[in-house]
Protein backbone atom coordinates (compact mmCIF):
# COMPACT_ATOMS: atom_id res chain seq x y z
CA UNK A 1 0.00 0.00 0.00
CA UNK A 2 1.75 3.38 -1.31
CA UNK A 3 1.99 5.67 1.87
CA UNK A 4 2.27 9.57 1.67
CA UNK A 5 3.05 12.55 3.73
CA UNK A 6 1.92 16.05 3.69
CA UNK A 7 4.17 19.03 3.93
CA UNK A 8 2.54 22.37 4.53
CA UNK A 9 4.30 25.92 3.96
CA UNK A 10 2.81 28.69 6.02
CA UNK A 11 3.83 31.84 3.93
CA UNK A 12 3.29 35.82 4.05
CA UNK A 13 -0.75 35.20 2.24
CA UNK A 14 -1.55 32.10 2.92
CA UNK A 15 -0.35 28.62 3.66
CA UNK A 16 0.45 25.97 0.67
CA UNK A 17 -0.59 21.99 1.08
CA UNK A 18 1.28 19.22 -0.80
CA UNK A 19 0.90 15.70 -0.86
CA UNK A 20 3.44 13.41 -1.93
CA UNK A 21 4.05 9.46 -2.10
CA UNK A 22 7.09 8.92 -0.07
CA UNK A 23 7.89 5.99 -2.70
CA UNK A 24 9.12 7.69 -5.72
CA UNK A 25 8.11 11.71 -4.43
CA UNK A 26 5.18 12.03 -6.73
CA UNK A 27 2.89 14.58 -6.31
CA UNK A 28 -0.66 13.83 -5.45
CA UNK A 29 -2.43 16.64 -4.75
CA UNK A 30 -1.84 20.29 -4.07
CA UNK A 31 -3.78 23.24 -2.70
CA UNK A 32 -3.39 27.01 -1.51
CA UNK A 33 -5.19 28.52 1.13
CA UNK A 34 -5.39 32.71 1.73
CA UNK A 35 -5.70 33.54 5.35
CA UNK A 36 -8.98 35.07 6.28
CA UNK A 37 -7.43 38.20 8.31
CA UNK A 38 -4.53 39.32 5.89
CA UNK A 39 -2.92 41.87 7.41
CA UNK A 40 -4.19 42.50 10.86
CA UNK A 41 -2.06 45.84 11.13
CA UNK A 42 -4.63 47.13 8.79
CA UNK A 43 -7.52 46.51 11.29
CA UNK A 44 -6.31 47.66 14.48
CA UNK A 45 -6.72 51.08 16.38
CA UNK A 46 -3.18 52.92 15.93
CA UNK A 47 -1.00 50.10 14.60
CA UNK A 48 2.51 51.25 13.80
CA UNK A 49 2.56 51.54 10.33
CA UNK A 50 5.53 49.19 9.79
CA UNK A 51 3.93 46.26 11.53
CA UNK A 52 2.95 43.27 9.39
CA UNK A 53 0.71 41.08 11.68
CA UNK A 54 -1.10 37.68 11.20
CA UNK A 55 -3.53 36.15 13.35
CA UNK A 56 -2.58 32.72 14.50
CA UNK A 57 -6.20 31.43 14.09
CA UNK A 58 -6.10 31.86 10.38
CA UNK A 59 -3.08 29.44 10.42
CA UNK A 60 -5.27 26.59 12.06
CA UNK A 61 -8.36 27.33 9.99
CA UNK A 62 -6.00 26.59 6.87
CA UNK A 63 -5.06 23.26 8.42
CA UNK A 64 -8.54 22.40 8.99
CA UNK A 65 -9.60 23.55 5.18
CA UNK A 66 -6.31 22.67 3.39
CA UNK A 67 -5.56 18.75 4.45
CA UNK A 68 -9.22 17.45 4.41
CA UNK A 69 -9.43 18.94 1.16
CA UNK A 70 -6.10 17.34 -0.26
CA UNK A 71 -7.71 14.12 1.07
CA UNK A 72 -11.17 14.23 -0.40
CA UNK A 73 -10.00 15.33 -4.04
CA UNK A 74 -7.15 12.93 -4.08
CA UNK A 75 -9.24 9.74 -3.17
CA UNK A 76 -7.04 8.37 -1.01
CA UNK A 77 -7.31 6.62 2.22
CA UNK A 78 -6.71 8.95 5.82
CA UNK A 79 -4.47 5.83 6.85
CA UNK A 80 -2.50 5.96 4.12
CA UNK A 81 -1.11 9.59 5.19
CA UNK A 82 2.24 8.61 7.79
CA UNK A 83 3.39 12.38 8.16
CA UNK A 84 3.20 15.84 8.58
CA UNK A 85 5.97 18.35 7.74
CA UNK A 86 5.17 21.80 8.75
CA UNK A 87 7.23 25.33 7.45
CA UNK A 88 7.33 28.62 7.90
CA UNK A 89 8.17 32.27 7.42
CA UNK A 90 10.81 33.25 9.80
CA UNK A 91 11.20 35.41 12.27
CA UNK A 92 7.44 35.30 12.91
CA UNK A 93 6.86 34.95 16.57
CA UNK A 94 3.57 35.32 18.85
CA UNK A 95 3.28 35.49 22.60
CA UNK A 96 1.24 32.99 24.75
CA UNK A 97 0.22 31.80 27.62
CA UNK A 98 2.39 28.83 29.33
CA UNK A 99 -0.94 26.39 27.73
CA UNK A 100 0.00 27.85 24.52
CA UNK A 101 -2.81 29.88 24.08
CA UNK A 102 -2.54 33.24 21.73
CA UNK A 103 -2.59 36.45 23.91
CA UNK A 104 -4.28 38.00 21.37
CA UNK A 105 -7.74 36.15 21.47
CA UNK A 106 -7.91 37.37 25.33
CA UNK A 107 -10.01 40.26 25.32
CA UNK A 108 -7.79 43.01 27.10
CA UNK A 109 -4.80 42.36 23.80
CA UNK A 110 -7.54 41.86 21.06
CA UNK A 111 -6.90 45.25 19.73
CA UNK A 112 -3.09 45.17 20.97
CA UNK A 113 -0.63 44.86 17.54
CA UNK A 114 2.34 43.13 20.27
CA UNK A 115 -0.29 39.96 21.00
CA UNK A 116 -0.53 38.86 17.34
CA UNK A 117 1.99 37.04 14.89
CA UNK A 118 4.44 39.35 13.84
CA UNK A 119 5.60 38.37 10.33
CA UNK A 120 9.36 38.96 9.00
CA UNK A 121 8.00 42.00 7.83
CA UNK A 122 7.71 43.31 10.70
CA UNK A 123 9.88 46.11 11.42
CA UNK A 124 8.82 47.67 14.63
CA UNK A 125 11.48 46.70 16.47
CA UNK A 126 14.47 48.71 14.47
CA UNK A 127 15.11 50.65 17.61
CA UNK A 128 16.21 47.55 19.37
CA UNK A 129 17.69 45.87 16.70
CA UNK A 130 19.96 49.37 17.04
CA UNK A 131 20.15 48.72 20.83
CA UNK A 132 21.03 44.95 20.48
CA UNK A 133 24.01 45.26 17.73
CA UNK A 134 25.51 48.85 20.07
CA UNK A 135 25.40 46.53 22.84
CA UNK A 136 26.99 43.53 21.27
CA UNK A 137 29.71 46.21 19.67
CA UNK A 138 30.82 47.54 22.78
CA UNK A 139 30.94 43.45 25.39
CA UNK A 140 31.58 40.85 22.59
CA UNK A 141 32.38 40.26 19.03
CA UNK A 142 29.65 40.90 16.63
CA UNK A 143 29.67 37.62 14.01
CA UNK A 144 26.29 38.27 12.84
CA UNK A 145 24.09 41.39 13.13
CA UNK A 146 20.71 40.94 14.16
CA UNK A 147 17.72 42.22 11.35
CA UNK A 148 14.47 43.83 13.07
CA UNK A 149 13.02 41.20 11.61
CA UNK A 150 14.17 38.57 14.47
CA UNK A 151 13.04 37.29 17.20
CA UNK A 152 15.14 38.80 19.29
CA UNK A 153 14.50 42.71 18.53
CA UNK A 154 10.94 41.96 18.61
CA UNK A 155 10.89 40.03 21.68
CA UNK A 156 13.17 42.98 23.40
CA UNK A 157 10.29 45.45 21.66
CA UNK A 158 7.00 43.87 24.14
CA UNK A 159 9.64 44.62 26.73
CA UNK A 160 10.80 47.76 26.66
CA UNK A 161 6.98 49.04 25.02
CA UNK A 162 4.36 46.79 26.51
CA UNK A 163 5.15 45.66 30.12
CA UNK A 164 1.32 44.82 30.34
CA UNK A 165 2.34 42.07 27.79
CA UNK A 166 5.32 41.08 28.60
CA UNK A 167 4.14 40.15 32.02
CA UNK A 168 1.22 38.37 30.91
CA UNK A 169 3.06 36.11 28.26
CA UNK A 170 5.04 33.15 29.33
CA UNK A 171 6.15 32.06 26.06
CA UNK A 172 7.27 33.93 22.58
CA UNK A 173 7.20 31.44 19.80
CA UNK A 174 8.13 31.11 16.22
CA UNK A 175 4.74 30.34 14.73
CA UNK A 176 6.00 27.50 13.31
CA UNK A 177 6.99 25.90 16.31
CA UNK A 178 3.41 27.03 18.08
CA UNK A 179 1.49 25.14 14.98
CA UNK A 180 3.43 21.76 15.98
CA UNK A 181 2.85 22.45 19.49
CA UNK A 182 -1.57 22.85 18.68
CA UNK A 183 -1.02 19.64 16.59
CA UNK A 184 0.75 17.15 18.73
CA UNK A 185 -0.19 18.94 22.33
CA UNK A 186 3.76 18.75 23.13
CA UNK A 187 5.44 22.01 23.47
CA UNK A 188 9.23 22.32 20.82
CA UNK A 189 11.94 24.47 19.11
CA UNK A 190 13.41 23.63 16.48
CA UNK A 191 17.08 23.74 15.83
CA UNK A 192 16.80 25.77 12.70
CA UNK A 193 14.93 28.75 14.19
CA UNK A 194 16.98 28.46 17.42
CA UNK A 195 20.16 28.74 15.21
CA UNK A 196 18.99 31.39 12.71
CA UNK A 197 17.30 34.12 14.59
CA UNK A 198 17.02 33.22 18.87
CA UNK A 199 20.94 33.13 17.84
CA UNK A 200 20.90 29.28 20.52
CA UNK A 201 23.22 26.31 18.74
CA UNK A 202 21.59 23.23 19.55
CA UNK A 203 23.53 22.96 22.98
CA UNK A 204 21.40 25.61 24.15
CA UNK A 205 24.57 28.41 24.03
CA UNK A 206 23.36 31.98 23.28
CA UNK A 207 25.89 33.34 21.16
CA UNK A 208 24.96 37.49 22.80
CA UNK A 209 23.79 36.09 26.20
CA UNK A 210 26.31 38.88 27.81
CA UNK A 211 25.11 41.59 25.79
CA UNK A 212 21.39 40.59 25.95
CA UNK A 213 22.02 40.76 30.08
CA UNK A 214 23.78 44.13 29.89
CA UNK A 215 20.78 45.73 28.74
CA UNK A 216 18.36 43.55 31.42
CA UNK A 217 18.66 40.66 33.14
CA UNK A 218 15.22 40.34 33.51
CA UNK A 219 14.84 40.18 30.34
CA UNK A 220 17.42 38.18 29.15
CA UNK A 221 16.03 35.54 32.01
CA UNK A 222 12.60 35.40 29.83
CA UNK A 223 14.43 34.74 26.48
CA UNK A 224 16.81 32.11 27.58
CA UNK A 225 14.24 30.52 29.55
CA UNK A 226 12.19 29.87 26.15
CA UNK A 227 14.47 26.96 25.26
CA UNK A 228 13.55 24.83 28.77
CA UNK A 229 11.35 22.42 26.83
CA UNK A 230 12.33 20.45 24.01
CA UNK A 231 14.92 21.27 21.02
CA UNK A 232 14.48 19.05 18.23
CA UNK A 233 16.04 18.47 14.52
CA UNK A 234 13.28 19.33 11.71
CA UNK A 235 13.75 15.40 10.55
CA UNK A 236 12.57 14.30 14.27
CA UNK A 237 9.47 13.44 15.39
CA UNK A 238 7.89 15.90 17.79
CA UNK A 239 4.95 13.34 18.29
CA UNK A 240 1.45 11.79 16.92
CA UNK A 241 -1.80 13.98 16.06
CA UNK A 242 -3.14 14.37 19.05
CA UNK A 243 -7.34 13.01 18.69
CA UNK A 244 -9.21 16.21 18.32
CA UNK A 245 -6.43 17.54 16.27
CA UNK A 246 -6.78 14.16 13.90
CA UNK A 247 -10.56 14.20 13.71
CA UNK A 248 -10.47 18.02 12.40
CA UNK A 249 -7.97 17.23 9.64
CA UNK A 250 -9.88 14.04 8.66
CA UNK A 251 -6.55 11.91 9.71
CA UNK A 252 -6.02 9.33 11.95
CA UNK A 253 -4.03 9.83 15.48
CA UNK A 254 -0.89 7.76 14.41
CA UNK A 255 0.58 10.84 11.98
CA UNK A 256 3.77 11.61 12.66
CA UNK A 257 4.24 15.61 13.15
CA UNK A 258 7.99 16.28 12.44
CA UNK A 259 9.84 19.43 13.80
CA UNK A 260 8.91 22.43 12.57
CA UNK A 261 11.48 24.15 10.10
CA UNK A 262 12.00 27.95 8.20
CA UNK A 263 10.41 27.66 4.68
CA UNK A 264 14.15 28.20 3.09
CA UNK A 265 15.71 25.28 4.41
CA UNK A 266 12.51 23.45 4.08
CA UNK A 267 13.32 23.59 0.14
CA UNK A 268 16.52 21.72 0.25
CA UNK A 269 14.79 18.60 -0.11
CA UNK A 270 13.33 19.12 -2.79
CA UNK A 271 15.74 20.94 -5.16
CA UNK A 272 17.99 17.28 -5.02
CA UNK A 273 21.02 19.14 -3.53
CA UNK A 274 22.01 16.78 -0.72
CA UNK A 275 26.06 17.69 -0.90
CA UNK A 276 27.61 21.03 -1.55
CA UNK A 277 28.94 22.57 -4.82
CA UNK A 278 25.64 24.15 -5.30
CA UNK A 279 23.82 26.85 -4.35
CA UNK A 280 19.66 26.70 -4.17
CA UNK A 281 17.93 30.18 -4.51
CA UNK A 282 14.74 30.47 -4.07
CA UNK A 283 12.91 33.84 -5.83
CA UNK A 284 10.21 34.63 -4.21
CA UNK A 285 8.75 38.52 -2.70
CA UNK A 286 12.65 38.74 -1.62
CA UNK A 287 15.14 35.82 -2.70
CA UNK A 288 17.48 33.71 0.05
CA UNK A 289 20.34 31.61 -1.37
CA UNK A 290 21.55 28.88 0.13
CA UNK A 291 24.30 26.84 0.31
CA UNK A 292 26.26 23.63 2.03
CA UNK A 293 29.52 23.01 2.87
CA UNK A 294 31.63 20.48 4.84
CA UNK A 295 33.67 23.25 7.03
CA UNK A 296 33.29 26.15 8.18
CA UNK A 297 34.14 29.65 5.75
CA UNK A 298 34.27 32.92 7.30
CA UNK A 299 31.74 34.50 4.33
CA UNK A 300 30.32 38.02 5.27
CA UNK A 301 26.97 39.12 5.26
CA UNK A 302 26.07 35.37 5.70
CA UNK A 303 23.97 33.49 8.46
CA UNK A 304 25.46 30.06 9.08
CA UNK A 305 23.73 26.80 10.83
CA UNK A 306 26.01 24.51 11.99
CA UNK A 307 24.75 20.95 11.28
CA UNK A 308 21.07 21.99 9.81
CA UNK A 309 19.22 19.41 7.99
CA UNK A 310 22.74 17.03 7.35
CA UNK A 311 24.63 16.24 10.75
CA UNK A 312 28.07 16.37 9.19
CA UNK A 313 27.44 19.75 6.98
CA UNK A 314 27.01 23.69 7.48
CA UNK A 315 24.14 25.77 5.94
CA UNK A 316 25.27 28.92 4.71
CA UNK A 317 22.27 31.62 4.07
CA UNK A 318 22.14 34.60 2.35
CA UNK A 319 19.31 36.67 1.08
CA UNK A 320 18.32 39.76 -1.02
CA UNK A 321 15.61 41.86 0.72
CA UNK A 322 13.43 43.02 -2.45
CA UNK A 323 13.16 40.66 -5.55
CA UNK A 324 10.28 39.64 -6.76
CA UNK A 325 8.73 42.94 -5.21
CA UNK A 326 10.81 45.20 -7.35
CA UNK A 327 9.05 43.50 -10.32
CA UNK A 328 5.76 43.63 -8.84
CA UNK A 329 6.23 47.51 -8.18
CA UNK A 330 7.18 48.10 -11.59
CA UNK A 331 4.03 46.52 -13.09
CA UNK A 332 1.68 48.54 -10.56
CA UNK A 333 3.38 51.62 -11.44
CA UNK A 334 4.91 51.81 -14.76
CA UNK A 335 3.21 49.83 -17.14
CA UNK A 336 1.81 52.33 -19.60
CA UNK A 337 -2.30 51.68 -20.78
CA UNK A 338 -1.49 50.94 -24.54
CA UNK A 339 0.63 48.08 -23.06
CA UNK A 340 -2.56 46.90 -21.19
CA UNK A 341 -4.45 47.30 -24.41
CA UNK A 342 -1.65 45.53 -26.23
CA UNK A 343 -1.76 41.98 -23.41
CA UNK A 344 -5.25 41.91 -24.14
CA UNK A 345 -4.94 41.77 -27.81
CA UNK A 346 -2.38 38.96 -27.97
CA UNK A 347 -4.45 37.59 -24.42
CA UNK A 348 -1.54 37.35 -22.82
CA UNK A 349 -0.36 38.67 -19.54
CA UNK A 350 1.46 41.70 -18.73
CA UNK A 351 4.57 39.49 -17.56
CA UNK A 352 4.51 37.53 -20.27
CA UNK A 353 4.27 40.60 -23.00
CA UNK A 354 7.12 42.31 -20.57
CA UNK A 355 9.18 39.04 -21.39
CA UNK A 356 8.80 38.89 -25.19
CA UNK A 357 9.52 42.94 -24.86
CA UNK A 358 13.00 42.37 -22.71
CA UNK A 359 14.17 39.63 -25.57
CA UNK A 360 14.24 42.49 -28.12
CA UNK A 361 15.91 45.05 -25.87
CA UNK A 362 19.97 45.01 -26.90
CA UNK A 363 21.95 44.86 -23.59
CA UNK A 364 24.50 46.36 -25.12
CA UNK A 365 22.40 49.32 -26.48
CA UNK A 366 20.86 50.21 -23.22
CA UNK A 367 22.52 52.73 -20.64
CA UNK A 368 19.91 52.23 -17.89
CA UNK A 369 21.48 50.82 -14.65
CA UNK A 370 19.12 50.40 -11.24
CA UNK A 371 19.71 49.11 -7.98
CA UNK A 372 17.94 46.80 -6.23
CA UNK A 373 17.24 48.49 -2.76
CA UNK A 374 13.71 48.88 -3.07
CA UNK A 375 13.16 47.48 0.52
CA UNK A 376 16.48 49.21 1.72
CA UNK A 377 18.59 46.56 3.41
CA UNK A 378 17.68 43.54 5.62
CA UNK A 379 19.35 45.46 8.67
CA UNK A 380 19.41 48.68 8.10
CA UNK A 381 17.20 51.58 6.98
CA UNK A 382 17.11 54.44 4.79
CA UNK A 383 18.38 53.19 1.48
CA UNK A 384 16.16 53.22 -1.39
CA UNK A 385 15.89 51.88 -5.14
CA UNK A 386 17.82 53.63 -7.99
CA UNK A 387 17.61 54.17 -11.65
CA UNK A 388 19.86 55.80 -13.37
CA UNK A 389 20.35 56.51 -17.58
CA UNK A 390 17.06 57.42 -18.34
CA UNK A 391 15.82 59.70 -21.39
CA UNK A 392 13.05 60.63 -22.93
CA UNK A 393 13.59 58.18 -25.64
CA UNK A 394 13.34 55.31 -22.46
CA UNK A 395 10.76 52.50 -22.88
CA UNK A 396 9.15 50.39 -20.24
CA UNK A 397 10.91 46.72 -21.50
CA UNK A 398 14.11 48.68 -20.82
CA UNK A 399 13.54 50.45 -17.56
CA UNK A 400 12.31 46.41 -16.69
CA UNK A 401 15.84 44.61 -18.02
CA UNK A 402 17.52 46.86 -15.73
CA UNK A 403 15.30 45.98 -13.10
CA UNK A 404 15.87 42.16 -13.78
CA UNK A 405 19.77 43.22 -14.17
CA UNK A 406 19.87 44.79 -10.95
CA UNK A 407 18.94 42.06 -8.96
CA UNK A 408 21.19 39.51 -10.75
CA UNK A 409 23.94 41.60 -9.81
CA UNK A 410 23.04 41.05 -6.08
CA UNK A 411 22.48 37.14 -6.70
CA UNK A 412 26.09 37.74 -8.28
CA UNK A 413 27.58 39.88 -5.41
CA UNK A 414 26.61 36.93 -2.99
CA UNK A 415 28.42 34.42 -5.10
CA UNK A 416 31.60 36.19 -5.46
CA UNK A 417 31.64 36.71 -1.35
CA UNK A 418 31.19 33.04 -1.20
CA UNK A 419 33.96 31.70 -3.20
CA UNK A 420 36.09 34.48 -2.04
CA UNK A 421 35.90 32.52 1.12
CA UNK A 422 36.59 29.41 -0.37
CA UNK A 423 33.17 28.35 -1.42
CA UNK A 424 32.42 26.34 -4.80
CA UNK A 425 29.56 27.02 -6.61
CA UNK A 426 29.14 24.91 -9.60
CA UNK A 427 25.63 25.87 -10.54
CA UNK A 428 22.29 27.64 -8.67
CA UNK A 429 19.13 25.35 -8.57
CA UNK A 430 16.06 27.73 -8.82
CA UNK A 431 12.76 28.02 -7.30
CA UNK A 432 9.88 30.02 -6.23
CA UNK A 433 6.79 32.13 -7.03
CA UNK A 434 8.54 34.72 -9.59
CA UNK A 435 9.22 32.04 -11.32
CA UNK A 436 5.48 31.05 -12.51
CA UNK A 437 5.71 34.57 -14.16
CA UNK A 438 9.13 35.24 -15.06
CA UNK A 439 11.17 32.38 -15.87
CA UNK A 440 12.75 33.97 -18.89
CA UNK A 441 14.81 36.05 -16.34
CA UNK A 442 16.57 32.95 -15.74
CA UNK A 443 18.55 33.51 -19.16
CA UNK A 444 19.99 36.61 -18.09
CA UNK A 445 21.16 35.83 -14.70
CA UNK A 446 22.66 33.25 -16.11
CA UNK A 447 24.85 35.81 -18.33
CA UNK A 448 25.42 38.16 -15.64
CA UNK A 449 26.05 35.39 -12.94
CA UNK A 450 28.25 33.13 -14.77
CA UNK A 451 26.91 29.96 -13.65
CA UNK A 452 24.62 27.23 -15.30
CA UNK A 453 20.83 27.46 -13.91
CA UNK A 454 18.35 24.81 -13.10
CA UNK A 455 15.11 25.00 -11.98
CA UNK A 456 13.25 23.06 -9.11
CA UNK A 457 10.13 21.40 -11.56
CA UNK A 458 7.27 22.15 -9.13
CA UNK A 459 6.39 25.44 -8.35
CA UNK A 460 5.23 24.10 -4.59
CA UNK A 461 8.91 23.53 -3.80
CA UNK A 462 8.80 24.10 -0.17
CA UNK A 463 5.70 22.50 0.79
CA UNK A 464 7.07 19.64 -1.09
CA UNK A 465 10.30 19.69 0.73
CA UNK A 466 8.19 19.45 3.79
CA UNK A 467 6.68 16.60 2.69
CA UNK A 468 9.85 14.80 2.51
CA UNK A 469 11.25 15.87 5.78
CA UNK A 470 8.39 14.52 7.23
CA UNK A 471 8.87 11.42 5.31
CA UNK A 472 12.16 11.10 7.05
CA UNK A 473 10.41 11.96 10.71
CA UNK A 474 8.45 8.61 10.16
CA UNK A 475 11.32 6.37 9.50
CA UNK A 476 11.19 3.26 6.85
CA UNK A 477 10.04 0.96 9.10
CA UNK A 478 6.23 3.80 9.18
CA UNK A 479 6.89 3.53 4.98
CA UNK A 480 9.19 6.73 5.08
CA UNK A 481 12.96 7.36 5.31
CA UNK A 482 16.02 6.78 7.62
CA UNK A 483 18.04 9.34 5.94
CA UNK A 484 17.42 12.21 4.44
CA UNK A 485 19.91 11.62 1.63
CA UNK A 486 17.99 8.64 0.71
CA UNK A 487 14.76 10.07 0.78
CA UNK A 488 15.88 13.44 -1.35
CA UNK A 489 17.36 10.79 -4.27
CA UNK A 490 13.87 9.29 -4.24
CA UNK A 491 11.54 12.09 -3.98
CA UNK A 492 13.22 15.56 -4.91
CA UNK A 493 11.95 17.26 -8.22
CA UNK A 494 15.03 18.92 -10.05
CA UNK A 495 14.37 19.35 -14.09
CA UNK A 496 17.37 18.57 -15.98
CA UNK A 497 16.52 21.93 -18.38
CA UNK A 498 19.80 23.80 -18.06
CA UNK A 499 20.18 27.45 -18.42
CA UNK A 500 23.80 27.80 -19.68
CA UNK A 501 26.14 31.53 -19.60
CA UNK A 502 26.33 32.61 -22.77
CA UNK A 503 30.40 33.24 -23.10
CA UNK A 504 29.18 36.57 -25.85
CA UNK A 505 27.96 38.19 -22.39
CA UNK A 506 30.55 37.71 -20.18
CA UNK A 507 32.89 40.85 -20.90
CA UNK A 508 29.59 43.33 -21.09
CA UNK A 509 28.24 42.35 -17.72
CA UNK A 510 31.46 42.48 -16.00
CA UNK A 511 31.09 46.06 -17.28
CA UNK A 512 27.70 46.74 -15.92
CA UNK A 513 28.65 44.80 -13.05
CA UNK A 514 31.36 47.32 -11.91
CA UNK A 515 29.25 49.95 -12.51
CA UNK A 516 26.34 48.82 -10.37
CA UNK A 517 28.76 47.97 -7.87
CA UNK A 518 30.03 51.68 -7.72
CA UNK A 519 26.62 52.72 -7.32
CA UNK A 520 26.18 50.74 -4.40
CA UNK A 521 29.41 52.96 -3.32
CA UNK A 522 28.25 56.06 -3.83
CA UNK A 523 24.68 55.27 -2.32
CA UNK A 524 25.37 53.30 0.48
CA UNK A 525 28.52 55.70 1.43
CA UNK A 526 27.63 56.38 5.33
CA UNK A 527 27.50 52.88 6.10
CA UNK A 528 31.11 52.20 5.27
CA UNK A 529 30.83 48.76 3.88
CA UNK A 530 31.23 47.24 0.69
CA UNK A 531 29.99 44.22 1.52
CA UNK A 532 26.53 44.36 2.64
CA UNK A 533 23.99 42.20 1.72
CA UNK A 534 20.59 42.95 0.41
Amino acid sequence: MERFSIGVDFGSTGAQFAMVATSNGAIVDTCKVKYEHSNMALLLRNADTKAELHNPIDYLNALYTGIPQMIKKSGISPSQVIAIGIDATTSSPMPTNKLGEPLCLYPKFINNQNSYIKIWKDHTAEKEAILLNNAICKNEELVTALSPEWILPKALHIYNNDKRLFEAMDKYIEVGDWVVWQLTGIESRNTISASLTYLCDKNRHFLYSKSIRSISSEFSDFFINQFDTNMNEPTQAVGYLTNEMASKLNLHNKVIVAAANIDAVATIPSSGICEPGCMLSILGTSACHLTLTNARYDVPGSHKIEGGLFENLYTYISSQVAFGDCYQWFIRNMIPYNYYLEAESRKIDIPELLGKKVKNVDPNKTEILALDLFNGFRDKVGYYGTLTGLSIYTKPEEIFLAIIESTAYGLLKIVNVYEKAGVSINQIIVCGGVLEHFEYILQIFADIVQKPFRRISTLQATSVGSAIIAAVAAKSKNGGYDNLKTAIKKMSHTEEKMYSPRKEYKALYQKKYANYLSLMRYITAESGSNDIFL
